[in-house]
């Protein structure tokens, strides 16, 4: 914890905490979390020796799961592929594509 601590305060990041067993506080990242430990960590951490070793699946893993994986919830969509779509039409379109030049 006080590299974490020392890294927030060297960056002048705000860090907000929760209370203790509450996590309807943070429901998005408890879900996630719960997600990965019982797809991934469950299985994984057994059969690796070391933290490198792991670290590395675990990001394979979770490339998957943002960039692979189909999920309901997203209509039936990657998450990658849902976000780009859904922030392509919140983007402004360029002014300059508005004028329409006839020949």
């Amino acid at each position: 914890m006080k590299y974490f601590e020392n890294y927030v305060n060297d960056n002048e990041i705000t860090h907000y905490y929760i209370y203790p067993r509450r996590p309807q506080m943070n429901t998005y990242v408890e879900r996630f979390n719960g997600v990965i430990q019982s797809q991934f960590v469950d299985y994984a951490v057994d059969s690796m020796d070391e933290i490198g070793e792991f670290n590395d699946i675990l990001m394979d893993c979770l490339l998957w799961y943002n960039t692979k994986k189909i999920h309901l919830s997203l209509e039936k969509k990657t998450p990658i592929d849902y976000y780009v779509e859904k922030h392509a039409l919140l983007r402004k379109k360029s002014n300059m594509y508005w004028n329409r030049t006839l020949t």
